[in-house]
């Protein structure tokens, strides 16, 4: 329980490296939804000191430390009333935006994700992402291809060569996406006003086949993406 982390803390703070550290924001994370209460009350509190050793920590924390911590954060946040510091984000902020180029994949999709559902607009941070995920995007796995678009289409982000790039690997492996996957980068892609006719038939046709499997927010989203995009799809929109 989020208790019983903060517990720990307590009690054994002084041993925790990094790893830990990043691991105990993210269980915070993980258990926040089914323990509200606790984050609610937390504030000032038993929270302060592993905040406080966090912040000690970040100037040299590794780069997917950093990562995990950020999503745990905005995850916690995201679920509860609870609401950190701001010097705690800015640090996270400074040392994501250094480190960018040491994330791996997952790092920089949780990171990107973290903050736009924490609602923290970054432009430099952003752009460190959009580089740094440029490079490399064909070993993003289509979780990460998709979440990443659907953070920087939610944060309001413009980064047209990243997009290019999400847009070439999505359209070459659109069977690997799940349904979420699908309609979160229809979404994105229609949210960003970013065009790629080539994407969306991919998706149209990969949707199509797999229509069945969509919950009823995957087909909104859907239908609301190909339609803000005028991409005409009739067999989708029938499907839908």
């Amino acid at each position: 329980s989020v208790t019983e982390l903060l517990e720990a803390h307590r009690k054994h703070g002084s041993l925790y490296d990094d790893k830990t550290l990043a691991a105990t924001w993210n269980l915070l994370g993980k258990h926040a939804q089914r323990d509200k209460q606790a984050f609610v009350s937390c504030k000032g509190g038993p929270i302060e000191p592993l905040v406080e050793q966090t912040l000690r920590a970040l100037p040299t924390m590794g780069a997917r430390y950093v990562g995990t911590t950020a999503h745990g954060l905005a995850a916690a946040e995201r679920a509860t009333r609870w609401r950190s510091s701001g010097a705690l984000w800015d640090a996270l902020t400074a040392r994501i935006t250094a480190a960018a180029p040491e994330f791996d994949s997952q790092g920089l999709a949780n990171t990107a994700w973290a903050y736009a559902k924490a609602g923290r607009a970054s432009p430099a941070l952003f752009d460190a992402i959009a580089a740094a995920g440029a490079a490399f995007v064909g070993e993003f796995k289509s979780r990460e291809l998709a979440s990443t678009a659907w953070a920087f289409a939610k944060a309001g982000h413009d980064s047209p060569a990243l997009f290019e790039a999400i847009a070439s690997a999505t359209t070459a492996r659109v069977r690997e996406f799940a349904p979420q996957g699908l309609s979160n980068t229809a979404w994105a892609f229609a949210k960003a006003g970013h065009k790629s006719p080539a994407l969306f038939d991919a998706i149209a046709a990969a949707s199509e086949a797999r229509i069945g499997a969509f919950n009823p927010q995957n087909l909104a989203n859907t239908a609301w993406a190909f339609a803000q995009a005028g991409h005409s799809s009739p067999a989708l929109f029938d499907a839908i």
